[in-house]
């Protein structure tokens, strides 16, 4: 006679499941900034920053029936040279793998260099930052 397997335990729909079934979970996250290497003083710059993140609502049912829990971004910020570029707070309605695009004004010495820092930060209080120099001529 045949052995009947071993009951499988119901999978996780949550948002750790989720992250996990994308493979792009936030531990797993890189920031990626994108913004020249070097700009004049005085001049104003596009930046770009992005992050992968599910961006699960906290709306939406999962296979069993149940409600995914919410597990967003839900704030962003950017300072050059430690004074405030944007600082942006998201709410669940923000697609997945959110990207913010700006400007941001050089302001500084010519010959130095200047520096980006940018912080993301989420529901499960993961924090993702990264820290990018610009020359300024």
């Amino acid at each position: 006679m045949a052995e009947t397997p071993p009951e499988r335990p119901a999978p996780d729909t949550g948002a750790t499941a989720l992250r996990a079934r994308l493979n792009r979970g936030p531990r797993q996250s890189t920031p990626k900034v994108t913004l020249p290497k070097s700009a004049r003083s005085g001049a104003c710059v596009a930046v770009r920053a992005a992050l992968c993140h599910p961006m699960e609502t906290g709306r939406r049912a999962g296979d069993d029936g149940q409600i995914v829990p919410r597990a967003i971004i839900h704030s962003f910020s950017c300072l050059f040279n430690g004074e405030t570029v944007i600082d942006v707070r998201f709410e669940p309605g923000v697609s997945p793998d959110p990207e913010l695009v700006f400007e941001a004004h050089i302001d500084g010495a010519a010959g130095s260099v200047g520096l980006f820092d940018f912080a993301w930060q989420d529901d499960e209080g993961h924090r993702f930052s990264a820290r990018v120099p610009i020359d300024i001529l």
